[in-house]
């Protein structure tokens, strides 16, 4: 219930936009550790994936593992699953710094779409198992391809939260919107109602 309340605070607020790309201030404080990340992320995280596709480079037509069973073997479903349970840990091992109502938002609104996205991919998983059941492979295999793009980009996002630096700045811009509103409030030429003198 009040992971509901902060969700809905959260919506409530203007420039939802502004307020999501707050945590990438982790990022441009420290471009050289999130690229090193990215990078082992990828080059590792992926090496089941990489290797048969290489492997592949090299071996007779006969030999050669169709693409779609390298993603049907599940390497691509639980590289996801494992990365977006590392994200989630940054949720909750860092702790915070400011407590704004937006801060707490961001990371309800974070945190549900992230085991969204998990659970999607832990189906898919279980589905790529049983590939006897499955009367379309080729959109499992899209749907694994696409699954995994996703979680990619929502582990970057959650990399973010890996720092506290933003969440000051998420109360920086909570203060600047509240001055803002003070400030329209005391001017009467902002008025957009006109008054009867």
């Amino acid at each position: 219930m009040v992971i509901i309340l902060h969700i809905l605070n959260y919506v409530a607020m203007k420039n939802i936009y502004n307020q999501f790309i707050l945590p990438f201030v982790t990022i441009s404080e420290d471009r050289w550790k999130f690229i090193s990340w990215l990078i082992l992320l990828v080059t590792f995280g992926l090496l089941g994936i990489w290797m048969p596709l290489i492997d592949n480079l090299f071996v007779n037509e006969c030999r050669k593992i169709p693409f779609n069973n390298i993603i049907l073997s599940g390497s691509l479903s639980t590289f996801s699953i494992v990365i977006l349970v590392e994200g989630l840990s940054n949720l909750f091992n860092v702790k915070p710094k400011g407590k704004s109502k937006l801060s707490k938002g961001l990371k309800s609104i974070t945190f549900g779409f992230t085991i969204l996205i998990f659970t999607i991919n832990v189906y898919l998983y279980g589905k790529s198992l049983d590939i006897n059941s499955i009367d379309t492979p080729k959109l499992l295999v899209y749907s694994i391809i696409l699954f995994g793009v996703i979680s990619i980009g929502l582990a970057t996002y959650l990399f973010c939260f890996r720092e506290t630096n933003w969440e000051l700045s998420a109360d920086e811009y909570v203060n600047r919107q509240n001055s803002e509103i003070e400030e329209s409030s005391d001017s009467d030429d902002d008025n957009p109602l006109p008054t009867d003198n």
